[in-house]
């Protein structure tokens, strides 16, 4: 234990220690579809790029950054939107192929490739790993397939200037058993995919825009079980001189075929009229009403929000923002694939009294910090909680209160490597202060990449989960969840890599699900092949 103690307060300072180095520009990586080489990759107005967390009901507990698409599309204060550079030239890696093969990994394979043009580029992607027991049962197999094209229209373009079409598809199969249970041989087979198109645009002067679609599917093979959910979302601003108005459109069509029904799912809609005024250039605020309805019951509520941008680096941004929120089985088994997809419909619940302030600071492209806090309280809060069938999880509700204050980390650092980390600190109560079952009040992520003269690249990750329960009256506890990574990679020729992965360096007994035993320390070697 006190081993793990210096290592997060070892990574901690490194953190706080890091931002003093601003010297050297950042490479940039497509989430999935990942480019390398010598050019930079030109993509307007994104997320900078944040390793996974541990899934659980509500990601905002695991991952609470501001999402753009929480935002009113064109507000300047967006703490998370930057601007990235231009594939400058054509000297650039357009894939990669991949392998290895480890203690409890027999293999992992992978390939992408990137096919660049005018304005555009078109990628594709296949992964593939076996995982062998490491408990009877515990085998666990997962392909992934996947697609995508982006085009960005001309900047001076006459028509809808700097818009970014984007159609993106994938495909997965993830096999396993349920080796907790009393059935532990009892196989599971999800499979699961989804098909985006997206449209936006927030370079023009007067009127900005975006539209997506995305389907997702969920079928388990095993099971009756066949789950399409349709999403359709619109937004749009119509700027004139100080004043704005602004509309968002939120459409779900959910579909279920499972022991309830051919179709026990349920339609959601939300629309959110807006109006803004710019008190300065520099200070705005934006009011409107939430409109939604799903499930057969309704919630409405008052929109607010304030954006001041101090400097040219630093943005404040406060938002109210109760809304109501609309989940289905398929959602909860990706997040926990034991889940019982059976023992449930569509979700609606609401999320009152809703409150997000941060603010955040940027130097160029050197780094970038910002943090803030989320409040939100919820009368029939969803929540993982053990099944009368042993080794399954069901869903349950909880009247809570939730307040997450957090800080992210980004720092490019040159010659002194690459940092990011999140820290966050949750306070997750029922109204009898009982913390909410697998939501823990202490979470550190992060990854510090280091790249040597010799060739040699050296990084060191880390992820840790205080204690959790897995009961609402906290009477069964979790151990903390304690993930220390090492990964080498030496390129001995300028397109071939050897690699060197250990997971789980200290050999913890790390649990997400109560009973499910995470993969013990695993070493992979393994190579990559750049095209």
């Amino acid at each position: 234990m006190r081993l793990k103690i210096l290592l997060i307060i070892s990574f901690s300072v490194l953190v706080i220690n890091a931002q003093d180095d601003k010297s050297n520009n950042p490479n940039v990586e497509l989430p999935d579809f990942v480019i390398t080489g010598k050019s930079q990759l030109n993509i307007k107005k994104v997320d900078k790029i944040k390793p996974d967390f541990v899934s659980s009901v509500n990601e905002d507990f695991i991952k609470p950054t501001y999402s753009p698409e929480e935002l009113e599309i064109g507000d300047f204060s967006n703490p998370l939107k930057s601007d990235m550079s231009f594939l400058n030239d054509v000297s650039f890696y357009k894939g990669n192929i991949a392998a290895g093969i480890g203690l409890y990994t027999i293999p992992t394979v992978s390939a992408t490739y990137a096919h660049p043009f005018t304005n555009g580029i078109i990628e594709g992607m296949a992964k593939g790993d076996f995982t062998r027991a490491y408990e009877d049962n515990s085998d666990r197999f997962t392909t992934r397939f996947g697609i995508n094209f982006t085009y960005w229209s001309d900047i001076d373009g006459e028509i809808f200037p700097g818009t970014q079409f984007n159609v993106n598809a994938d495909y997965g199969t993830t096999s396993y058993k349920f080796f907790a249970s009393y059935n532990p041989e009892e196989k599971r087979t999800l499979n699961y995919g989804k098909f985006v198109v997206d449209i936006k645009n927030d370079f023009g002067s007067n009127f900005l825009f975006g539209l997506n679609l995305t389907n997702n599917v969920t079928n388990i093979s095993e099971e009756e079980f066949d789950e399409n959910n349709l999403h359709l979302k619109g937004e749009a601003l119509y700027k004139l001189a100080a004043v704005n108005i602004g509309a968002t459109v939120d459409y779900r069509n959910h579909s279920i075929k499972n022991f309830l029904g051919d179709n026990s799912g349920k339609d959601f809609f939300l629309i959110r009229p807006t109006a803004g005024l710019f008190f300065t250039k520099l200070i705005k605020g934006t009011a409107g009403w939430t409109f939604s309805h799903g499930a057969g019951e309704t919630y409405n509520a008052l929109y607010a929000s304030v954006a001041i941008k101090l400097d040219k680096n630093i943005t404040l941004f406060g938002e109210y923002a109760p809304t109501a929120e609309f989940m289905s089985p398929g959602s909860f088994v990706v997040k926990n694939n034991y889940f019982k997809v059976d023992s449930i419909g569509s979700i609606y619940w609401e999320k009152s009294n809703a409150l997000n302030a941060s603010v955040k600071y940027e130097f160029d492209k050197y780094f970038q910090i910002d943090g803030g806090v989320k409040f939100f309280k919820s009368d029939a809060f969803p929540y993982f909680g053990s099944s009368s069938d042993s080794g399954k999880f069901d869903l349950r509700y909880a009247d809570m209160n939730s307040i997450s204050p957090y800080a992210n980390f980004l720092f490019y650092l040159g010659p002194s490597g690459e940092l990011y980390a999140s820290v966050q600190f949750s306070d997750i109560e029922d109204t009898d202060g009982n913390q909410i079952p697998y939501l823990p009040v202490f979470n550190l992520n992060g990854s510090y990449t280091y790249k040597w003269q010799n060739g040699l690249s050296t990084s060191v990750r880390l992820d840790y989960l205080s204690k959790r329960f897995a009961d609402i009256e906290n009477e069964i506890s979790i151990g903390d969840y304690f993930d220390l990574g090492l990964s080498f990679i030496y390129s001995f020729q300028p397109n071939l890599d050897l690699t060197l992965d250990i997971n789980n360096v200290l050999n913890q007994k790390n649990y997400y699900w109560n009973g499910y035993k995470e993969v013990p320390i695993n070493i992979i070697i393994g190579v990559n092949y750049r095209l």
